[in-house]
Parts: structure tokens; C-alpha cells; sequence
């Protein structure tokens, strides 16, 4: 039952006080009411949506008769703010008006139907109808290992049930339950009840797991892909203080996008930088930030459509702080609307102080490709897990506890990587920590520089050859030196196992410390001018080279064996930041560097039919 409440308006020009009965609907969208003059009744409607149209439908008895619906577009009084109709014959009391509204909301592009209130002239006040109970499910909730047949009722019976098996909130317009729902599949029933007279009962949620023992158990929704989050911070943290978001960009329009509550890509906005944090960092202009984030006791799945260059953030006790901001070309320009994510790097980056982590995920017309990543940071252990509607079902990321991972850390790595788990926060990549600027006075930009300069000096006067395995048996082979009188390593190729090589075209320039660690610079290159059928072959052959420099391949491992794990991080200096998250990962599997998906020792997952993406964040 909703309140009666009474309201007294002071109008100066009459000097008489009105009586006024006023309705709070359920959604909070809007109050009505009507308010008494005398004999005159006006009816009116308070809200801060945007509306395309809103109509006013409403009978009144008198005298015992009943007359003819009038169905009245209502117009805005400018001077109240509100939508008001005023009633076009005099009222007595004991009078009925029975009234409902249809109002369209522009922001969700749909009509809706309010319920029907009952008001009785002079007496003070609105006789607001009762709201339903939530529907009941029959059987309940709960884990089965078969599938089951759903039954849901209302009370009173006659009342009409509007259901979705997606997970998204019921509406009028949704599906009108007729008889049992089959439930052969994890997923989860919502239904919210109807009738004439009532205002709509609130939805009632019931998720039932299906397991035949034929594979994991994971919701399902109506889009492409499930991605679930799990909470394992063994009571670290509760789901309230779970944050989580997914960003990234639409395969339709090309734009930035964010995933809603409900799944649905969410074109950014420039408006949309609205969720304040004071950083106390000196530049309050930027403090302002998008809140695309959800907690996870509020939505712990959603089942999303394709979507590109994505992100999912999650982090603890606050969420991941992005901004978005115009996309400039190389001119300055403005060409478009991007997003401006965590920076490490920065100290005033509002996220320094955010236990947060991410996994990068693609999802198209090529299915599902995505991984667990290390290449900036570690916050906490992560694990994802993809389920292929074909039956692909792969585990990666780490099992250990974020303490036990600190401490292996700090006591399998050389002095020099020590550094880079100084902070509480996270351990930071060689390239985001002294190895790629001087942090504190420690300077190791030249790590790898003396182990370079051995490299390009020896292949100076001999041929560097490898071959890379592309698939059905085939090898391409590339054979290069460095050009007289310059740091320029130029190749040769053979696409087909010994075919013949083509003329010297490719060429790779000598790498800093940095460009190595991070695959940027020389390692991320491409000769001017020159078409696509070279320059991508020109990568290809940097991210070879980058690969075994940071694995020390090159110089004391025999080129047949830089596919060969056991050979990798043998001899110094090699990246020991990328040795532990191999050794600390499922399978030995990790994206320690940019190029650690060379040769496939990266954790990379892949199917062509995805059904769902796990991730589980620990603690």
C-alpha cells in the first residue's frame, strides 16, 4: 500500500488552500496527483524524464453513474513545472476519479502504463491501489541435474505474468507466461505480475544451475557470450566491495563503447564524465570521471554481444577510474571520442592507489580470443576460464594467494627486479619501472644494452637464421646480418620450406633497452613507404627477435631450439619478471611481455563458438 499524503499549496493570487492527493509511483519515475480548487479538480503529473508525450486517461462517478473514459494529452504549465490537466466540469464531494497515465520516456525510447489510482473527491486524499505480491517459481532455485520444468504463479491467480529467461528485468512488453518453462540450461527466470487495479508487483528472481555432468556450470543469457565474475578473496572482500567494468569499441559503428547492467553496448559520451573523486593530487580539473562501473553484489554476469579492443577492469574497494576524451590525429585534431584508462606511470593518476587488474578479450565474427595479461602489472591473482559452446573448455591465469605470489616474487628475482614489487599495489613490468625511466634514483634502462650490442656486432660478419613454424607442417626461414655501416639487420625470406629465398628487403633496427622489454621502437617499426606485404613482415621478424632477446635465445641457443621451454631464461641477463609468471601460472602459461605469444607459450585462448568467460579474482 502507498502512503496518503496531503499537501497544502499556498496560491498568493486566491489566497485559498487547495487539497491535494499525491501518488509516488513504484519505479520513482514521477509523483501525481490531483489538487482541489472549489469545485475544480486538476489532475496532475511531476517529473524529471524527458517525455516525447504523456496522456492522462480517467472516468468519474457521480451520483452513483459512471461516464465515458477520457483519454486527455497533458501539457507542461511552465509556471509549476508540471504536466496538469484541469478537470473540465464542476466536482462534488464523495465524486470518484479513477485515473491512469501513458507517458513516453525518451532516455529508454518506450511507452508506459501506469496503474490505475482511485480518488475521492473532498475527502483528502488518493485510495492508492495495492501493489502485487512478486510471482513465486515452482520448482525453486537451486543447483539440478536435469532439466526442469518451471512453473510460475501469482496471487490472485487471475493476475498476468510477464517473464524473461535473459536475465533482464521484466516488463509489460516482455513474454507472457502461458504454461511450464522448460529449463534445460543454467540461466535465470525473472517475472513480475500485472493486473488491472494493482500496481505491478516488483520481479521476482529465481536461477536455477543445471548440471548433467556434461560441463561446467555457467548462466546463459540471449547475446553471444556469458562473462561471469567470481569472488575468491577468501573474505577479503565482499561482492559490495567488488568492482567491475568493460569497456571497448563496437564492430557496427567503430565507436567507444561500455558494457550496462544489462549487457548492452553503451555509445561513450563526453558528457558522461560525471563520478567525482578527489584525488588531492593539485589538479581538481580532473577529478571527474565515467561511472561505468558495477559492483558485483548488484550484477555478477552479463551476457554481451561482439565488441572489440574490450577490457574487463576489476578491482577492489573502488572501482577503476577512466575518462573519456577526444581522439586527436597525428595533426591535432579532434576525429573522434576515446577513453583514457589506468596510468601507472603517472603518480596524480587517480588509479595509483586502486587494487585493480584486467583481461583484454576480443569477441567477433572469428569467435572469442582473449588472455590474462602481466605486460604492465600484476594487481592480484586472476583466472579466466573460456567455455566453447563446441565443447572448448580451457582454465588460465594463477592459483596462488596474492601474499604467497609477493613473497616467490621477491625471493626468485635478482636485486634489480626486487624494485618492482615495492609498492602494495602491484608488481610493475621491467618497462613500467626503472628498466623504462629512473625510478628513485635506480637507473636499469640499460639492462639489456651490453647483451644487444653482442648481438648486432656478431651478425655483422655471419648470417642469423631461424625458421618459425606457421602451421600444417610448414616453416618460413629467415636469414639476415647487419648492413655495413649501420645497426640495420636486413633479411631475406622463405615462405615454404626451402623454396627460395626472396631478395634482402626486411629491415630491423638496433633496440634499446626499453623497445625490448615493451616491443616499442625498433621492435614496433615499420620502413616508410614501403607496402604491407613488407613492413608486416618486418614486424614479424621484430617480434621474433624481442622474444629471444628477453628469453636469451640468441647467441647460446641453437635458432631449431627457441620453440624448446626448457632452453628459455638459462643464461643473463633474460627478463626474470616474465621467467616467474611462467613459473607461477596455469601451464606455465603467461603475458609477461607483448611478445610472449611467440612460439605460444602466451595464455591466449581461443574458440569460434563461445559460450562463456569465468573469471575469477582472488586475494
Amino acid at each position: 500500500m502507498f502512503k496518503k499524503i496531503f499537501t497544502v499549496w499556498l496560491t498568493l493570487a486566491l489566497a485559498i488552500l487547495p487539497l491535494v492527493g499525491t501518488k509516488v509511483n513504484a519505479a520513482g519515475d514521477y509523483t501525481a496527483g490531483i489538487s482541489e480548487t472549489g469545485s475544480t479538480g486538476t489532475i496532475w503529473f511531476q517529473t524529471s524524464l524527458t517525455l516525447r508525450f504523456l496522456d492522462v486517461h480517467y472516468t468519474i462517478t457521480s451520483g452513483g453513474q459512471t461516464g465515458v473514459q477520457q483519454n486527455i494529452s497533458m501539457q507542461k504549465n511552465t509556471a509549476t513545472g508540471n504536466y496538469e490537466y484541469k478537470i473540465p466540469v464542476a466536482l462534488a464531494a464523495n465524486d470518484v476519479i479513477k485515473y491512469s497515465f501513458t507517458y513516453f520516456n525518451e532516455a529508454t525510447g518506450g511507452a508506459t502504463d501506469t496503474a490505475q489510482v482511485s480518488y475521492t473527491y473532498g475527502q483528502g486524499g488518493g485510495e492508492n491501489p495495492a501493489t502485487l505480491s512478486a510471482p513465486t517459481f515452482s520448482p525453486g532455485a537451486g543447483t539440478y541435474t536435469s532439466a526442469q520444468n518451471v512453473t510460475i504463479s501469482a496471487v490472485p491467480s487471475d493476475a498476468a505474468i510477464y517473464y524473461t529467461t535473459d536475465g533482464s528485468t521484466p516488463t509489460r512488453q516482455s513474454a507472457l507466461y502461458t504454461g511450464a518453462i522448460q529449463v534445460s540450461q543454467s540461466q535465470t527466470l525473472k517475472a513480475i505480475a500485472v493486473k488491472t487495479g494493482y500496481f505491478d508487483s516488483p520481479a521476482a528472481i529465481s536461477a536455477y544451475s543445471i548440471n548433467t555432468g556434461g560441463g561446467p556450470d555457467v548462466p546463459v543469457g540471449s547475446n553471444r557470450l556469458t562473462i561471469q565474475i567470481k569472488n575468491d578473496s577468501k573474505g577479503q572482500y565482499t561482492d559490495s566491495q567488488v568492482y567491475w567494468q568493460i569497456v571497448g569499441k563496437s564492430y557496427q559503428t567503430g565507436k567507444f563503447v561500455h558494457v550496462d547492467a544489462t549487457g548492452s553496448l553503451v555509445e561513450m559520451k563526453r558528457t558522461d564524465n560525471t563520478y567525482y573523486k578527489n584525488n588531492q593530487d593539485g589538479n581538481n580539473t580532473n577529478d571527474y570521471y565515467t561511472n561505468y562501473f558495477h559492483k558485483l553484489s548488484d550484477v555478477s554476469w552479463v551476457s554481451i554481444p561482439d565488441i572489440e579492443s574490450a577490457r574487463l577492469y576489476v578491482s577492489y574497494g573502488e572501482p577503476v577510474l577512466i575518462r573519456t576524451v577526444d581522439a586527436l590525429d597525428g595533426a591535432g585534431n579532434i576525429v573522434g571520442l576515446g577513453y583514457q584508462g589506468p596510468d601507472i606511470n603517472s603518480p596524480t593518476d587517480a588509479n595509483q592507489k586502486v587494487y585493480f587488474d584486467f583481461i583484454e578479450f576480443n569477441l567477433g565474427p572469428n569467435g572469442f580470443h582473449g588472455n590474462t595479461t602481466r605486460v604492465d602489472q600484476f594487481g592480484f591473482p586472476l583466472k579466466m576460464q573460456l567455455i566453447g559452446h563446441d565443447g572448448y573448455n580451457r582454465t588460465v591465469g594463477e592459483t596462488e594467494s596474492r601474499a604467497a605470489i609477493y613473497a616467490a616474487y621477491k625471493n626468485e628475482v635478482s636485486d634489480k627486479f626486487v624494485s618492482l614489487a615495492n609498492s602494495p599495489y602491484r608488481i610493475l613490468a621491467p618497462g613500467k619501472g626503472s628498466f623504462g625511466h629512473p625510478v628513485n634514483g635506480e637507473d636499469n634502462t640499460h639492462f639489456f644494452d651490453a647483451y644487444i650490442n653482442d648481438i648486432w656486432n656478431t651478425y655483422r660478419s655471419k648470417e642469423l637464421v631461424f625458421s618459425v613454424p606457421v602451421g600444417g607442417g610448414n616453416l618460413v626461414t629467415y636469414s639476415g646480418h647487419v648492413m655495413p655501416g649501420t645497426d640495420k639487420l636486413v633479411f631475406k625470406k622463405d615462405a615454404n620450406n626451402g623454396s627460395g629465398f626472396t631478395p634482402y628487403l626486411y629491415y630491423v633496427d638496433k633496440p634499446t633497452t626499453p623497445d625490448a622489454l615493451e616491443g616499442k621502437g625498433a621492435f614496433d617499426r615499420r620502413s616508410a613507404g614501403q607496402p604491407a606485404s613488407i613492413t608486416d613482415v618486418e614486424l614479424a621478424i621484430q617480434a621474433q627477435l624481442c622474444a629471444a632477446i628477453n628469453r636469451h635465445l640468441l647467441l647460446t641457443v641453437d635458432p631449431t631450439n627457441w620453440g624448446n621451454e626448457s632452453y628459455f631464461f638459462k643464461t643473463a641477463p633474460s627478463n626474470e619478471y616474465v621467467k616467474f609468471w611462467h613459473d607461477h601460472s596455469i601451464d606455465r602459461l603467461a603475458y609477461g611481455f607483448c611478445y610472449d605469444d611467440v612460439r605460444d607459450f602466451s595464455p591466449s585462448l581461443h574458440t569460434p563458438s563461445p559460450k562463456a568467460m569465468v573469471v575469477t579474482v582472488a586475494w
